[in-house]
């Protein structure tokens, strides 16, 4: 079972290990709350104004050693952030929990969802916490499982613009 608990957030430069790849970590700032995935970069400049951590699943830390550990660690991290940033540019609030839920089944496991305060995923997307415990509803009751899934078939309000991931970039070059 995947648990959710506060962390410490180390300093310096780390990337994040997983035993596998099931896990995460949930950085709270100020105004919002960021994901961070296995093998993603965590730590330095990109995370200082982060006020609490929570951890999910058996995760660990491994420094940076060099220039390839850090640019590999950072384009993960860009690639969770442009995933992210999808989600939250649909104009529809009830979709946009509806995706990150999903998105979050995907990362960490449907078993870890529960554990997880409604209040963390709704900073993720912009939300108030009433809409995440309305699409949690929706998406833990097989008698809805329809109208999710036509949430997540519909088109995107804002189509984004297509761009290669940040990991296909780096090894073509």
């Amino acid at each position: 079972m995947t648990d959710f608990r506060d962390s410490p957030l180390p300093q310096g430069e780390f990337f994040l290990s997983a035993s596998g790849s099931v896990g995460g970590i949930f950085l709270q700032k100020s105004f919002y709350v960021d994901f961070v995935t296995p093998g993603a970069y965590v730590g330095g400049h990109l995370d200082r104004c982060c006020t609490r951590a929570f951890a999910c699943g058996d995760i660990g830390w491994q420094p940076v050693t060099n220039e390839r550990s850090r640019q590999t660690s950072l384009y993960k991290r860009i690639d969770t952030i442009a995933t992210i940033e999808n989600i939250v540019l649909e104009v529809s609030p009830l979709r946009r929990c509806c995706l990150m839920l999903e998105q979050m089944a995907q990362w960490l496991g449907k078993e870890a969802l529960p554990q997880i305060p409604q209040e963390i995923i709704a900073k993720m997307v912009g939300v108030h916490p009433d809409k995440i415990a309305i699409a949690w509803q929706l998406y833990t009751n097989p008698k809805h499982r329809h109208i999710v899934a036509k949430l997540l078939r519909k088109s995107n309000s804002i189509p984004p613009k297509p761009q290669p991931t940040f990991a296909d970039t780096w090894e073509n070059c």
